[in-house]
């Protein structure tokens, strides 16, 4: 199911619930979100016997859909108390939430801690002897991960990549070789597992190949040391696949690779895998208004209601989301560059695209935003936050009205 189908079977849906609740709006179709879950069980199914799929909250943390995704018996992945604090009451599981992070304050292992979660997966040996130390002023033992950086090469955006040289994320891969001798002595931690997340948007599934065989050398070492090694953590970053053959075809490698290199000698391993983007991507679509058409330098501009701060990836990456023309009537397609209403020469979603010809009042539609959209906004500008619809069974409900103007100041003291 893609986009492109879901907005020609809803487009009169659609346009009546802009009227209802205004624009920008965020739309998003469970059905979709569903689709991909069960291709990816399935696949995973026909590879593992232990396996848990930790929904990475950061690309969508709304409650009902992290309620929805907890329904199909997944995990989370969480990288703040704020997300592990929805996870907890969007029901998922304590037993299969991952606790990621470059840098966690006490009070959020604190937090983690008190909520007897899956593991921890640490990210330095500053960070162990911190956790240890909380988890002794509490009187409990603690299981953790290491997070080592595997320092791959990588074809996606800079500022998506994690698992690079220099990247601010991860242990370097001798540093984590000594950490093992050292984590021995501290008695309430316990070693349970290892992660590596590369980044966002991986291409290809040959730098997961690379990394799983680095990583795995690790393991075997663990093990040789006498750890009781009961995971590996693989991040995310699988692209949007938008049908099941494609997802199988870029998975298999992989878990061809992880059955081949480990799972033949580590018995009942247990692999996580970390996806967001790709299961929520392009479940939801944003829809705008269009304020103004008018030339600038022989360019025609559509200027429209959402600005960066309600989808920024086009400002923060350079990403292009696929726009749609909900209500144009005419055949004749013109090009056009589209702006928001935002004070930033970045405020920017398009140059040069291909529309038919645009009014003032049209509704766009920008698709594939259901990851890092909402998740992302902000009230820059002094912009109120969008409200967000879901579609599910073909009727449709809010799941998160729009900021009003007291909101903007409710948490202010003057």
């Amino acid at each position: 199911m893609n986009n492109m189908f879901v907005l020609s079977k809803h487009k009169d849906l659609l346009l009546n619930i802009l009227e209802k609740y205004g624009t920008p709006l965020y739309v998003y179709f469970t059905d979709i979100i569903k689709e991909r879950i069960m291709n990816l069980k399935e696949i995973l199914d026909q590879n593992f016997e232990n396996y848990l799929i930790a929904y990475a909250c950061k690309a969508c943390s709304l409650l009902y859909i992290c309620k929805y995704i907890s329904s199909f018996g997944l995990g989370a992945e969480v990288v703040s108390d704020g997300e592990l604090y929805i996870a907890l009451k969007a029901g998922f599981e304590r037993n299969k939430i991952v606790f990621d992070g470059v840098s966690k304050s006490d009070y959020e292992i604190k937090y983690a801690l008190s909520q007897d979660i899956y593991t921890i997966n640490c990210e330095s040996f500053d960070e162990v002897k911190v956790i240890s130390s909380i988890a002794e002023g509490l009187g409990m033992d603690v299981n953790i991960g290491l997070r080592v950086n595997p320092e791959i090469k990588l074809q996606t955006h800079n500022y998506l990549k994690t698992g690079t040289k220099y990247n601010k994320f991860g242990i370097d891969f001798n540093d984590a070789i000594m950490i093992l001798d050292l984590i021995n002595k501290i008695k309430n931690v316990k070693l349970k597992g290892f992660h590596f997340h590369l980044g966002s948007n991986i291409k290809s599934p040959e730098p997961f190949i690379v990394a799983i065989d680095k990583i795995s050398k690790l393991i075997h070492l663990a093990f040789k040391k006498g750890y009781k090694i009961e995971y590996l953590d693989i991040g995310g970053g699988i692209p949007i696949l938008s049908n099941k053959e494609g997802l199988h075809n870029y998975l298999f490698p992989i878990l061809e690779f992880i059955r081949k290199k480990l799972l033949s000698n580590v018995e009942d391993l247990r692999i996580i895998l970390e996806p967001g983007r790709s299961i929520v991507g392009d479940s939801a679509v944003l829809l705008t208004r269009v304020n103004y058409v008018k030339n600038v330098d022989k360019r025609k501009w559509i200027l429209i209601d959402a600005g960066m701060n309600d989808l920024i990836r086009p400002a923060l990456y350079g990403v292009f989301h696929p726009i749609e023309c909900l209500s144009c009537v005419s055949n004749r397609i013109e090009n056009y560059s589209i702006g928001g209403p935002i004070c930033e020469s970045s405020d920017v979603f398009a140059k040069d695209i291909k529309l038919p010809t645009v009014r003032r009042g049209d509704i766009l539609a920008f698709l594939r935003v259901g990851a890092y959209g909402i998740s992302m906004s902000s009230n820059y500008n002094s912009r109120r936050r969008p409200a967000v619809v879901v579609i599910e069974n073909n009727n449709f409900r809010l799941i998160k009205r729009r900021e009003n103007l007291e909101d903007l100041i409710s948490n202010e003291i003057v």
